[in-house]
């Protein structure tokens, strides 16, 4: 009886082993604010902060409530003598407020977070304040808070004991996808440092995803994806599945160097698959080797069409809108139409269709910005859409 509970124990404690080892390696971004390295300073100066800075945003502080103080150890007595980890840290000089950095879970899963706390000098004029962090969803509600602590003027930096380090933990089971947002809550003269944020199963995304879908066309099937705060990312990789389980790596999409803040990315699959149902999903890697998933997307043959017609970019920022024509007609006598609001034609041009992708570009450098109406006749069938001209 003894060896079966020994034995049972020993199992417990590997299966615990091996779910924590899955919740490895921060997610968060320039989680100890190493980031701008700060100079010109030899012991523990103040430097005015940025906002943001890095990823951090400081939504509960203006430029000037905060300072990121380089410390090497050597006798700093204005807070900490030593960061918590790295060799800088966060300080508020006011009267407190909030720091968040956003991410996104690719699918549900369980977060463990952290981060670390300490206080300023002590002095009957600094406040007391209570330390804390909270993951919120996309809609703000507080989802998860981090364990509390009251810090008075005794946790300040009384020279010559130095101020100390307390560490605030928590995590959540199972958050469904989406957009959340990482939220540390401070007092007067407060320091932060060493954030952590991980998930298990690791679906972290390095990048904010708006949007992934897809549709059955003539020339394949297409997957569109937005994105936003798109940082640290290397390329996308589009994995496809027959089964809903196992998945092939079948092309990628490098991250794009061009510094907006929203991107589309599109990706079309030609392979011909005698799949009435198919799925999608992408494999995100960062350029640090980190890698995640996106949730997946289920394409059905019904939503195929003979002719389909795209606008990218839209909205349109240049002199050129370049339509993006999906047809399985070849040498069909097609036109382009650009309607105003009140349905005059404002430019068009005629083409022979291809059968499966091609652009047609229409020149609107005359063209004022606004809302127009892009139609598409081809034959007996016609397709529009809305686009926009900034």
């Amino acid at each position: 009886m003894a060896r079966k509970i020994t034995l049972l124990l020993f199992f417990n404690s590997f299966l615990l082993t091996q779910i924590n080892s899955q919740c490895t390696g921060n997610y968060l971004l320039n989680p100890s604010f190493e980031t701008p390295v700060q100079t010109g300073n030899t012991n523990g100066n103040n430097f005015p902060g940025i906002n943001p800075w890095g990823s951090w945003t400081m939504p509960g502080l203006g430029s000037n409530a905060f300072n990121v103080i380089r410390v090497n150890g050597s006798g700093y007595t204005g807070g900490p003598n030593n960061a918590q980890n790295g060799i800088q840290y966060l300080d508020i000089n006011s009267a407190g407020g909030t720091v968040t950095q956003s991410f996104t879970l690719g699918c549900a899963a369980d977060i463990t977070f952290s981060g670390w706390f300490s206080s300023r000098e002590a002095s009957g004029s600094y406040v007391n304040w209570t330390a804390s962090i909270e993951i919120l969803n996309s809609s703000n509600t507080i989802v998860a808070t981090s364990t509390t602590r009251n810090f008075t003027n005794a946790d300040g930096d009384n020279n010559p004991s130095d101020a100390v380090w307390y560490q605030m933990t928590g995590s959540a089971n199972n958050l469904p996808t989406g957009n959340y947002t990482y939220r540390v809550n401070l007092g007067d003269f407060a320091n932060f440092d060493n954030a952590f944020l991980c998930a298990n199963p690791g679906c972290l995304l390095p990048v904010t995803l708006l949007s992934f879908s897809g549709q059955f066309l003539p020339a394949g099937k297409l997957l569109e994806w937005k994105v936003a705060q798109e940082t640290n990312v290397y390329k996308y990789e589009v994995q496809r599945s027959i089964n809903g389980i196992d998945y092939l790596t079948i092309g990628e999409v490098l991250a794009s160097a061009t510094n907006t803040s929203e991107k589309t990315y599109r990706y079309t699959d030609t392979e011909n698959i005698r799949q009435t149902i198919v799925y999608y999903r992408l494999h995100i890697i960062d350029i640090d080797g980190r890698q995640k998933y996106s949730s997946v997307i289920r394409l059905s043959e019904k939503n195929n069409k003979a002719i389909d017609l795209n606008v990218y970019p839209n909205p349109v920022t240049g002199n050129t809108l370049t339509a993006i024509i999906n047809t399985n007609k070849r040498n069909i006598a097609a036109t382009l139409l650009l309607l105003n609001a009140e349905g005059k034609l404002i430019a068009s041009k005629r083409f022979v269709t291809v059968a499966g992708t091609q652009n047609i570009n229409l020149d609107i450098s005359e063209v004022p910005a606004g809302f127009y109406l892009l139609k598409l006749n081809m034959d007996t069938e016609s397709q529009s859409l809305k686009v926009i001209k900034k």
